[in-house]
């Protein structure tokens, strides 16, 4: 018999309804959590799915609700997606009728006739979203009212929030709505298992005075977890392999998980082809027509599976489900749980989930993402600092809440809460000043501001896109922190082609790449970051690039690399590896683990440990293998990208990786790069690397908005948003405390660096798998300086290479001529055909002694005296210099050493012959080691000319 007195619950209308639900007793988390909620305190409740959080949070606010005659809205239920709304208004519903209050749901796609219903009449508990909330606060002018009578707010699924920016504007929000209630309400946290609560706690609660306590159910319900691979015969295209090894392993109903949404389509297509009926797809570009069909089939039982991302990850009820398939490791311990943790939802139930990996690094990682899980060592929540994009739009949403805002309360709001407890009034003062430069914020006096004229340029009501820039948004999206990713516009002329996730476009793709879009191939010829377009041409190749959703699951932690790292040592050291009791490897599995084990063979030695790095080398790439986790990869991957790119070549290109790093380049050598960085260096160095990161640029283009920046950056107005979207990637992105002490490591012998000969591993196989970083360099500059290596070639042998135009590669080639180019190319006459090769200044010599082009520096007559005309950068005169070309030939060096200037602007090369001094060639921007070298051409060249006329 339910006993009211026992489980904290007093008011005999609620114990009835928890009799008449036919519950025999409450939960672990309902009995730890009701008693510390009813004395006031802020709570942190965490705990698997199916344990029943959002009862253990309501059910003792109703009874004070009760007690206190609340007046709407006296609960606010904050949850992260729209879905779950519907679902915790249904549940909530129930109880609330039952006990006379209203619950009101407000998202975007509530029906017309329930908004009216909730203007007319406030609800007791409104269940929301962030950005909802957001919409009422700013711009909701009536029904915000209502919001001063707030005394609780629940924030569920915690874990989904805590490390996004939907987080930080989540806890702005609650700073907002103290200061309009005027009242310290109480905050109640609901979460599936998370690493480092405390944390979380200080997160949510913020400026909160109320007692707190963090109620964390350890230990879940009883998991089964089985381990398998696919053995794919086809490697250029397994995905027939992959459908049938996870139709085995379907129980229905199943949810599939995969870690992109590209994934998921390509599989689903499989799965169907397979012969699998009764499948669907879910992720967010899926239409919410179609995920909400998928939803209610699913809970109908009307599936026997469905191929999804995160989507479906929190707890939305669609029903029982019998099995999780997780296909490759999702990147995260945290997430593994809480995906696995969706079948048997019920806390009584066994959750029963399968890995499926594709070769022996995914077995690997899936051994150590599960032995992590099953011990219980989670990652802790990464929490942004102070991003000043997500401030700057919340200072424009008080703007809007209140007319105006004055500068003092506006910090007190904003240091309320956790990610901004740190933020320094200068720091505030400096943003307010930046929004006001570009127009988003006019001073009405010194302490105060008010919304200026380019917030409505950039959020308009006009909803009519055909004349839109980039920097033009729907008013409704001001209030999101989520939005639509930039994308870059792909053009063939005036035809719109398609478009490219910006990320994919900064990361990867070049001028000269091939993409395939709308079902056919193109060619880059221009990339414009401001505009944000691409152009195309079509291409002949039939090989391209497919441009796909950003994302394949979490970054790897360095806790996920060194378990990796224990479990392979033990494989290959040990003979063996201990599988947990409720941990089924299957033979496929076993014969991947196998495989590795044996190709270690009589090279234990050549396993990196805590002690050694392995390096290895093949085909220009060098491989660096540590268990140092992915942001420590790639902040010396950066680092080394940078130093190299600016130092010798543009032509380098980097992977990173949990389990190490790997640079390709030609003619330098990374390892001594390496060992040259200087650890107290490091951060210096990162903050210069990231000018030719990737990431850089596409965090930059993300955060533009959001500070008013429609126009190009420019690095001394604009240093406010180059500094934090420096910060943010490194944030994100970087560990360079954990880069400093590894380079510590290394030069103190702590770490010795074994190099590996004539064989390659599989770890370094799988690292020089992954997809290249190549700096952004946005023209043909990367692409032109690839095709130089080597070679001599004319601007039409170019654009016939390159499918480019002449006259752009002709500009872009006067451009590479310069001092500060790193990739310096030269000009010399091609005396067969008479017309003007290209080169690069570091080839010069090879060109020089090259067969292929010999002739064009061979004199008949190297006696012959001639006069040098050298124009130096900075001067208008010119120097003279007499020489031969047996001069030159004899001792290039001593040669050289005549010359009186490092750097040239023009070389001219004059005959005695006065009738040839018109058509003497002239050379520009000429280095002092090729001289000699354009020298010997112009005689040539000139000798020629005098023989033939």
């Amino acid at each position: 018999m339910l006993d009211g007195n026992a489980v904290g619950i007093e008011d005999p209308r609620i114990i009835d309804l928890l009799r008449e639900k036919g519950w025999k007793d409450l939960t672990a988390p309902q009995k730890l959590a009701i008693p510390k909620i009813k004395e006031g305190y802020n709570v942190l409740l965490t705990a698997p799915t199916g344990f029943g959080k959002t009862e253990a949070a309501i059910l003792p606010i109703f009874e004070m609700m009760i007690k206190e005659k609340a007046e709407p809205v006296a609960v606010v239920y904050i949850t992260p997606l729209r879905a779950l709304i519907n679902d915790i208004t249904r549940r909530l519903r129930w109880w609330g009728s039952k006990l006379g209050f209203t619950v009101a749901r407000k998202h975007g796609d509530v029906p017309s006739s329930e908004k009216a219903k909730r203007l007319r009449k406030a609800p007791h508990v409104i269940v929301t979203t962030p950005e909802s909330l957001e919409i009422d606060l700013d711009w909701a002018q009536k029904f915000r009212s209502y919001y001063k009578n707030v005394k609780w707010v629940i924030i569920d699924e915690v874990h989904e929030l805590i490390s996004s920016k939907r987080g930080i504007q989540l806890i702005l929000l609650l700073e907002r709505l103290k200061k309009l209630t005027g009242y310290d309400f109480q905050r109640i946290g609901l979460s599936a298992t998370i690493g480092d609560p405390e944390k979380v706690a200080s997160f949510l609660f913020g400026s909160s005075k109320r007692k707190s306590i963090i109620i964390d159910i350890g230990k879940g319900k009883e998991t089964i977890i089985e381990i398998d691979a696919v053995l794919a015969k086809d490697e250029e295209d397994p995905w027939g392999e992959i459908a049938k090894t996870i139709i085995d392993h379907i129980e229905p109903p199943t949810l599939i998980f995969v870690n992109s949404r590209s994934t998921a389509e390509r599989l689903h297509e499989y799965l169907e082809k397979s012969g699998l009926k009764e499948i669907q797809v879910h992720h967010s570009s899926v239409s919410r027509s179609i995920r909400v069909s998928v939803e209610k089939d699913l809970l109908e039982g009307k599936l026997k599976g469905v191929v999804c991302t995160k989507t479906l990850e929190l707890g939305i009820d669609i029903g029982d489900i019998r099995k999780v398939i997780q296909f490759r490791p999702p990147g995260s311990v945290t997430t593994l749980l809480q995906r696995i943790g969706r079948s048997g939802h019920r806390f009584y139930d066994i959750s029963k989930g399968t890995v499926i990996g594709l070769n022996e690094v995914d077995i690997l990682e899936s051994l150590a993402t599960v032995s992590l899980a099953l011990k219980g060592e989670l990652e802790e929540p990464q929490i942004l600092e102070k991003p000043l994009d997500v401030l700057a739009r919340e200072v424009l949403g008080i703007v809007l809440q209140n007319g105006e805002v004055d500068v003092k309360t506006l910090y007190e709001i904003v240091t309320g809460a956790y990610a901004y407890r740190n933020l320094k009034f200068e720091e505030l003062i400096s943003l307010l000043k930046y929004m006001e430069a570009n127009g988003l914020l006019i001073k009405v006096n010194s302490e105060k501001y008010k919304i200026g004229p380019t917030f409505f340029k950039i959020w308009r009501f006009d909803s009519d896109i055909a004349y839109k820039r980039w920097w033009a948004r729907n008013f409704t999206e001001f209030f999101t922190t989520i939005g639509e990713r930039p994308s870059f516009q792909v053009k063939y002329g005036d035809i719109v082609v398609g478009d490219v996730d910006s990320q994919y476009v900064y990361r990867y793709l070049r001028v000269g790449d091939i993409v395939r879009l709308s079902g056919r191939n193109w060619k880059i010829i221009d990339i414009d970051d401001i505009g944000m377009k691409i152009s195309v041409i079509p291409a002949s190749t039939e090989e391209a690039e497919v441009p796909i959703w950003r994302g394949e699951g979490a970054r790897r932690s360095i806790k996920i690399a060194k378990e990796v790292g224990r479990l392979l040592e033990n494989l290959i050291v040990n003979g063996n590896i201990k599988v947990p009791e409720n941990v089924k490897v299957y033979e496929n599995a076993f014969k991947f683990l196998d495989s590795f084990a044996k190709s270690y063979t009589n090279k234990k030695n050549l396993l990196p440990n805590d002690k050694v790095m392995i390096i290895e080398r093949h085909d220009n790439e060098t491989v660096f293998l540590y268990w140092m986790g992915q942001n420590v990869a790639e902040t010396l991957a950066h680092i080394i990208m940078y130093l190299i790119s600016t130092k010798y070549t543009l032509n380098v290109y980097v992977k990173s990786s949990y389990l190490g790093f790997s640079v390709k380049v030609r003619n330098v050598d990374p390892i001594k790069i390496l060992l040259s960085i200087p650890p107290e260096k490091v951060n210096e160095l990162v903050e210069n690397a990231l000018e030719r990161s990737p990431l850089y640029y596409a965090v930059l283009k993300e955060l533009q908005v959001s500070f008013g920046k429609i126009g190009r950056i420019d690095p001394k107005k604009d240093s406010l948003i180059v500094e934090e979207a420096k910060r943010q990637v490194k944030q994100q992105y970087m560990d360079v405390k954990g880069a400093k002490k590894l380079l510590e490591k290394i030069r103190n012998g702590k770490i010795e660096l074994v190099f590996v000969r004539d064989t390659e591993t599989p770890l370094s196989k799988y690292v020089r798998e992954l997809p290249p970083i190549r700096p952004w360099i946005k023209d043909a500059s990367l692409l032109i300086v690839e095709t130089l290596e080597n070679m001599a070639l004319t601007i039409d042998e170019l654009s016939e290479i390159l499918e480019l135009p002449p006259k752009t590669i002709e500009n872009k080639l006067k451009d590479l001529r310069k001092p500060e180019v790193v990739d310096r190319v030269f000009q010399f006459i091609d005396v067969d055909i008479g017309e003007w090769r290209w080169a690069l200044v570091k080839d010069a010599e090879k060109i020089y002694e090259s067969p292929e082009y010999r002739s064009s520096f061979e004199p008949y007559d190297v006696d012959e005296v001639f006069t040098l005309y050298i124009r130096p950068m900075d001067g208008l005169s010119y120097f003279t210099l007499y020489f031969s070309a047996r001069e030159i030939i004899s001792n290039i060096r001593k040669f050289i050493e005549r010359i009186p200037v490092n750097e040239a602007y023009e070389v001219k090369v004059i005959p005695s012959d006065s009738m040839l001094k018109t058509l003497t060639p002239r050379y520009f921007y000429v280095p002092k080691s090729v001289i000699p070298y354009v020298a010997l051409n112009g005689v040539t060249y000139m000798q020629i000319l005098k023989n033939t006329s």
